[in-house]
C-alpha cells in the first residue's frame, strides 16, 4: 500500500471510530507497523487533518480550522491574481487533448479562458464549471452527490468515476499548499487524489494568499504536483520544499500589477 493511501485509510478508519483511533489499532487493520503508522501520523498532522495524541489519533475540528467560505465569496477574492494565474494556465492546455477540472474559484476562471482551445474533453467534479464551458467542449460531469457548498460532485460515485478515464492533465485548485496541498472539504479532497491518480501531469492553480496555511482535508504531498502556477514567489522554505519535490514553479503577474 503505498503512503497516500495509508494516511487516506488513516483517515477513514479513524472517522469511522467516532473521530479517534489508536496507533495499535490502526496498525492491525491497515497492516502495517505502529512506526509506520506514527510517521504517516505525523504527515497528516503537518497537514491539518488529525491531531496526534498519546497512544493514537484525532480527526481535526472543524471548528479549529478556518470554516469554509462560500463560493461566492471567494470568486470576488484576489480575483486579479485568479485571472492571471488562469490566463498562464490556459497556454499549457493542448487542443484535443482530455483534462480534468477540479472545483474551485480559480479553476472556473481558468475553464472561462479556454474558448481559444479546440476539441478538449473535460472532466470535471464542478457543475459550476461544466455549464460555463458545455457549449464549447464536451463535457463529462462526474457520477455521485451533489455537494451544495461548493456544487461540486462527490462521494464514491465520484472517486470511482474519476478514475474511469486517463488524463492529459489535471488543473487542481486547493484551500492552502505548506507542507503539503490541503483543502476545506474532506470529500473533494478524495476527488482530487482520484485524478492525481490518473493524469499525467496535475497542474496546481494556487494564489499567494495560500501559501504556508493548511487546512483540515489533505489532498496530496508536493511530489504528486507537476507545476505549481501562482501570482507570487513562494516563501524561501516553501520554495525549498517545492524544489526539493521536484515541482516547476511558474510565477504570473495580475495585469493590475504591471507597469
Amino acid at each position: 500500500m503505498r503512503a497516500d493511501q495509508r494516511r487516506r485509510a488513516i483517515v477513514d478508519l479513524t472517522r469511522s471510530s467516532g473521530g479517534f483511533a489508536s496507533v495499535s489499532d490502526l496498525a492491525r487493520l491497515i497492516g502495517v507497523s505502529a512506526l509506520t503508522i506514527r510517521r504517516d501520523a505525523d504527515e497528516l498532522e503537518v497537514a491539518g487533518t488529525i491531531s496526534r495524541t498519546r497512544g493514537g489519533v484525532r480527526l481535526v475540528e472543524r471548528s479549529a480550522v478556518t470554516l469554509e467560505p462560500s463560493f461566492l465569496s471567494r470568486s470576488t477574492v484576489q480575483a486579479a491574481a485568479k485571472n492571471a494565474i488562469a490566463r498562464a494556465a490556459a497556454g499549457l492546455v493542448r487542443s484535443g487533448s482530455t483534462i480534468a477540472i477540479d472545483t474551485g474559484t480559480t479553476t472556473l476562471a481558468f475553464s472561462e479562458m479556454l474558448a481559444m482551445t479546440e476539441e478538449l474533453t473535460v472532466v470535471t467534479s464542478s457543475l459550476v464549471v461544466a455549464t460555463q464551458i458545455a457549449h464549447r467542449h464536451t463535457v463529462h460531469v462526474l457520477a455521485g452527490r451533489i455537494r451544495p457548498a461548493e456544487l461540486s460532485v462527490v462521494g464514491p460515485a465520484a472517486y470511482a468515476s474519476a478514475l474511469d478515464r486517463p488524463l492529459d492533465q489535471v488543473f487542481l485548485g486547493a484551500a492552502a499548499i505548506g507542507r503539503g496541498v490541503t483543502d476545506y472539504s474532506v470529500e473533494d479532497a478524495y476527488t482530487k487524489r482520484a485524478f492525481i491518480e490518473r493524469a499525467e501531469e496535475v497542474v496546481l492553480l494556487c494564489d499567494a494568499s495560500k501559501f504556508e496555511q493548511k487546512e483540515a482535508a489533505f489532498v496530496c504531498d508536493l511530489d504528486a504536483i507537476t507545476r505549481l502556477i501562482t501570482d507570487s514567489a513562494p516563501p524561501a522554505e516553501l520554495s525549498r520544499r517545492l524544489d526539493r519535490s521536484g515541482v516547476e514553479v511558474l510565477i504570473t503577474t495580475p495585469k493590475e500589477n504591471r507597469p
